[in-house]
């Protein structure tokens, strides 16, 4: 892959847009043999990939259900992943936090996640199987899914009943989501 295939690739995946003219020229004069290395750190360090990731967690959270207006504060949980994403924090961090939020959602973006899957146990479990494992167990509800193995039906109500004990609580038209 040439240098500037490479740059436009590298600023799209990390940034979200593509690099300018002169950033172009630039990466192509340098001499360096380390400079692909020395690029993607300059990239992660914009504050533009903070707002760019920040904002696909965000969507990402979002469409994990048909249904939109479950309440979710979309607001604090961009908020909550633009820090995150800022802080370079690791996915299985950003996982745990998600999953084992605790707070009111106005101020906690990381509790989002369970208002938005409306802290249904087995809505819990699809939707953390799809954005963190990749996979949609959705249909191993009924029956053992007809492509992964692995996901039998008895497997799939023993990982939902792991958020039973999550509750999504509303006082005064606050939501929260607690552990």
């Amino acid at each position: 892959m040439d240098d500037s295939t490479f740059l436009r690739r590298a600023s799209l995946a990390l940034n979200g847009i593509q690099p300018t003219a002169d950033e172009v020229r630039a990466f192509i004069n340098d001499a360096s043999s380390q400079k692909r290395l020395h690029k993607v750190d300059e990239l992660l360090r914009r504050s533009r990939y903070a707002d760019y990731w920040a904002f696909r967690l965000r969507q990402w959270v979002r469409e994990l259900r048909e249904v939109k207006g479950q309440g979710m504060d979309s607001k604090t949980l961009y908020f909550y992943a633009r820090e995150a994403m800022g802080e370079n924090r690791s996915w299985a961090r950003i996982a745990s936090d998600l999953i084992n939020s605790q707070g009111n959602i106005k101020y906690d973006g990381s509790a989002n996640f369970a208002v938005q899957l409306s802290g249904e146990p087995a809505e819990l479990g699809e939707g953390t199987a799809r954005m963190f494992l990749g996979v949609n167990i959705a249909c191993a509800q009924c029956h053992d899914h007809p492509y992964v193995d692995e996901w039998e039906r008895m497997s799939y109500w023993r990982f939902a009943s792991y958020f039973a004990r999550m509750e999504v609580k509303g006082f005064g038209g606050d939501k929260l989501a607690s552990r």
